[in-house]
Order: C-alpha cells, then sequence, then structure tokens
C-alpha cells in the first residue's frame, strides 16, 4: 500500500511537470500531460479505430465528435 495520498501525488506529478517545461525541446508538438485513473474505473468495452485512407487526425476528430458524444463512459478509445 502506498502512504502517499493520491491528491498529494497528483499535485507533485503536475509540479514535476511543470518544472521539467524548460528543459524540453521548445518545438514539442503538445505540452505534456498525465491522467489521474482509478484503477477499479476499467471500460466494459475498449474500441480501436484505424484505417489504411483515413489520416488518424481525422479518425480521432470522428472519435471524439461522433462515437463519444453518442456512448456514454463505458468506452475507452485505443487509436
Amino acid at each position: 500500500m502506498l502512504s502517499l495520498n493520491i491528491d498529494v501525488a497528483e499535485q507533485e506529478v503536475q509540479a514535476a511537470i511543470n518544472a521539467a517545461q524548460t528543459y524540453l525541446p521548445a518545438d514539442l508538438p503538445a505540452p505534456p500531460v498525465y491522467n489521474k485513473t482509478n484503477p477499479a474505473d476499467t471500460p466494459i468495452l475498449t474500441l480501436a479505430l484505424m484505417s489504411d485512407s483515413v489520416p488518424l487526425s481525422h479518425i480521432e476528430d470522428m472519435a471524439d465528435t461522433r462515437l463519444a458524444q453518442k456512448s456514454p463512459n463505458f468506452l475507452a478509445w485505443a487509436l
């Protein structure tokens, strides 16, 4: 069992990410991110989307704008 409170750990992770920003390349396409998740909240269905003809960015957009909005939180997207 971990002795550190999850909320305190979250604050420490965010602080470490913020502190590391000056050491990261200036041309990163997006800043680093993290997600706090509860392992007990695992999805009951995982859907993988792929295409040989549609760019990944378009697939991601379709998943975010069409599929995710029509589905409750029981779906986890794997692109």
